[in-house]
């Protein structure tokens, strides 16, 4: 479609892309916060780790979640120039992206307390630096196409936003109904916690999508509707 000249047809295509790939990344970031304690002491209580250490692996991972979006669609972006041949104009916003982050780094590293705070500070300062290049790359790259359906996609995230909202809420719910995981548990109440809760997180999630009306969710629907045994 570029190297056609359909610039526009292409940046829409892109920011479609974009959008998709939000939908399904979002619920697996509301479940990297929900779950992060039984999912550290699944993966990191063992040995000589003991439970304030996998708590703040927990702590970690739900920071990192609160970034799965922006770094996400920023490799999306990438991919526009990429189309073009264009590989100095991801070079140059590395550059900012890496300045913005160890500028970022230094700064919260600097102004916590020690120990687990400033642990905190590095990755806070990483998913800070990927919603701030973000918004630098979005109107850039949109210039190049003519648009990226920007009202769109803004609207969409939104959307999505509040589905995941839901999905969490969703997820939280049920599990201190059942009874919230406590460290120190054992890795089999772990495993079912991260079960049930994150199916349940995404059922929420879609039900909310769908009730929405996130065009993206209904694609894929019909996508996998018609990729069903039977179906044409």
């Amino acid at each position: 479609t570029v190297d056609a000249g359909r610039l526009r047809e292409a940046g829409a295509d892109l920011a479609r892309a974009g959008r998709t790939v939000l939908l399904l990344i979002a619920p697996l970031g509301v479940g990297m916060f929900v779950l992060a304690s039984p999912a550290a002491a699944v993966m990191f209580g063992y040995g000589a780790a003991d439970a304030a250490q996998v708590e703040q692996l927990a702590i970690v991972t739900q920071i990192f979640a609160l970034g799965l979006a922006p770094f996400t669609i920023y490799y999306v972006l990438l991919r526009g120039w990429y189309a073009f041949e264009d590989t100095r104009t991801p070079f140059y916003l590395a550059v900012v992206l890496n300045t913005i982050n160890v500028v970022l780094a230094i700064t919260f590293f600097s102004q916590a307390g020690p120990g687990a705070p400033q642990v905190n500070a590095l990755p806070a300062a990483y998913i800070l630096t990927y919603w701030i290049i973000v918004i630098i790359a979005w109107p850039i790259l949109a210039r190049r196409y003519g648009s990226l359906e920007t009202k769109q996609t803004i609207g969409t995230f939104a959307k999505i936003m509040i589905a995941s909202l839901i999905g969490m809420a969703g997820g939280i719910i049920v599990e201190s109904l059942v009874g919230p995981y406590r460290l120190g548990d054992s890795k089999l109440s772990a495993l079912w916690t991260m079960t049930y809760v994150g199916v349940v997180i995404f059922v929420c999630y879609g039900i909310a999508a769908w009730l929405l009306r996130i065009k993206e969710f209904s694609n894929l629907v019909d996508t996998v509707k018609h990729r069903l045994p039977g179906r044409r």
